[in-house]
């Protein structure tokens, strides 16, 4: 019996080019355009009729898993659920196609950002070969019609790269805090409360939870509280309404620090109690946050305050499945999701 050794050379991936980084004028392209590639509006009231919130939570856990057991881009998954999301937006779908919609869209996105993409016949094994290598690819052609062959999303992981060149970190750094940040970013990308929020939103609340995550060492971050908050809105021109509460608000409840902080804040400040930023939040829903160019964002914050003792409470135990999962590559579950419903 002979030992047969073959060597497989390492995936090339493209070196970030340093004249897009450093070039505000990328950056406020992004910030311009992103927008346009939000769903219009909670497709689970309006157009879907047999899909629930918890199949796409399903759906997407499994998408993370193929993803992660495949080592695709970082960027594959939640360019992957930006298609779904679009779709489902807009075209009426059953549930038993659910998993079928979830394979086409990480095909395409592993197309767009993978050097070589996942092909459609693995794609098939994850699903237990409950579709089939010619169904996908005939949907592949309906997913794109229905996208109007738009794919090239904006993501948060577009302004990741800017948002650390501009901050005060050490160099040695940068890589833990971008790893801390791509895992908040997959974790909402699994929710769809956070799927009509702007990608720069997203990423500037994820690189502030990675920063307070790793602020028990304290070499790692110079920067915190208000003028870390500062510097983000001012990083991807959002503005500070979207990151605190109108003045006022904070008399009433001057004991706790941290319900001056909404979405980037509450991640970078740990809330002492989170009961009290529960119902902070929705008073402030009442009324409204003015936001960027004046539109009012009391809708947003009305959803934003319904899944936050949700999320605080993951922020401990989800967040570190999701990292021990990135971390160890614990081969996914398959999932029989038109047997699942």
């Amino acid at each position: 019996m002979e030992l047969l050794c073959c060597e497989v050379d390492p995936v090339r991936r493209a070196v970030p080019d340093a004249n897009l980084l450093y070039d505000d004028r990328v950056l406020q392209n992004l910030l311009t355009i992103e927008e346009r590639y939000l769903p219009q509006c909670s497709y689970f009231k309006c157009v879907q009729k047999d899909i629930q919130p918890y199949m796409r939570r399903m759906v997407a856990t499994w998408m993370l898993e193929v993803c992660e057991e495949q080592k695709c881009e970082e960027e594959v998954f939640p360019l992957a659920m930006n298609y779904l999301d679009r779709f489902l937006a807009g075209v009426p779908t059953p549930k038993t196609h659910l998993q079928l919609l979830g394979a086409v869209c990480m095909f395409l996105a592993s197309k767009l950002k993978e050097t070589i993409p996942l092909t459609a016949e693995k794609l098939c094994i994850y699903t237990d070969n409950s579709i089939k290598p010619q169904e996908l690819l005939e949907w592949e052609l309906v997913v794109l019609g229905k996208l109007k062959w738009n794919l090239a999303a904006v993501t948060p992981h577009d302004f990741i790269e800017h948002i650390l060149r501009k901050l005060p970190q050490p160099n040695d750094k940068l890589p833990l805090i971008r790893k801390h940040a791509q895992t908040f970013i997959a974790l909402c990308a699994t929710d769809f409360k956070f799927a009509m929020y702007p990608p720069s939103m997203i990423a500037t609340g994820s690189v502030g939870a990675a920063i307070c995550g790793l602020q028990q060492d304290e070499d790692v971050s110079s920067l915190t509280g208000d003028a870390l908050v500062d510097l983000l809105a001012k990083i991807t021109n959002t503005d500070v309404a979207w990151l605190m509460p109108p003045p006022g608000t904070l008399s009433r409840r001057s004991n706790v620090e941290s319900l001056r902080l909404q979405f980037a804040g509450f991640l970078i400040h740990p809330p002492l109690s989170c009961l009290g930023i529960y119902y902070h939040l929705r008073e402030m829903a009442q009324g409204g946050v003015e936001g960027r160019e004046g539109t009012n964002v009391g809708p947003p914050l009305k959803q934003f305050s319904d899944m936050l003792l949700i999320c605080w409470l993951q922020h401990i135990g989800f967040l570190n499945v999701v990292s021990k999962i990135r971390i160890e590559k614990t081969p996914p579950v398959q999932l029989h999701v038109k047997n699942a419903f």
